[in-house]
């Protein structure tokens, strides 16, 4: 009986981590497309001008530091304020080298260029062209998804063994 309920046991926990691994591969894939599509949509918006309201790296972890850009704009005679610097993963610096360099780019109180939709004024960015993670996701992801479902696969077998 006891080796049963352990069968029961590492099934479901190895049939949870496949699970986790799908969700994390669609996660990924889902980051790269939006920011992949969101830039091809970009290419065509409006600009105006803004003003940066806030600028700075904010710590996520003890290895992460991402860069928070406040700005304010004006389109369509409605002012908007937004936080999208570009259309990406979280933490993809891109062409930048830190968080850091990113915030130097745009100190508060001056103007920048903000490129914003005209159907919906309220999604903007500051910079179009933002390289996401490339073609690493894909890669990334046809892997995990065979990782992923070999572990649910497992996991099941192991039940009904």
């Amino acid at each position: 009986m006891a080796e049963f309920v352990m069968k029961v046991i590492i099934g479901i926990f190895v049939t949870g981590i496949g699970g986790l691994v799908l969700y994390g591969a669609w996660v990924l894939l889902r980051q790269e497309l939006e920011a992949h599509f969101g830039n091809k949509r970009a290419q065509h918006w409006p600009t105006t001008e803004g003003v940066i309201l806030s600028s700075e790296a904010v710590r996520r972890t003890v290895r992460v530091t991402e860069p928070r850009i406040k700005y304010k704009f004006t389109a369509v005679g409605t002012e908007y304020v937004s936080e999208r610097i570009w259309f990406s993963g979280a933490g993809q610096l891109g062409k930048y080298a830190s968080a850091s360099e990113v915030v130097t780019n745009y100190p508060v109180g001056t103007q920048c260029t903000v490129h914003y939709d005209p159907s919906a004024p309220s999604e903007s960015v500051l910079e179009l062209n933002k390289p996401g993670l490339g073609c690493a996701p894909f890669a990334f992801v046809f892997v995990l998804v065979p990782v992923g479902i070999g572990a649910i696969a497992v996991g099941i077998s192991g039940l009904f063994r």
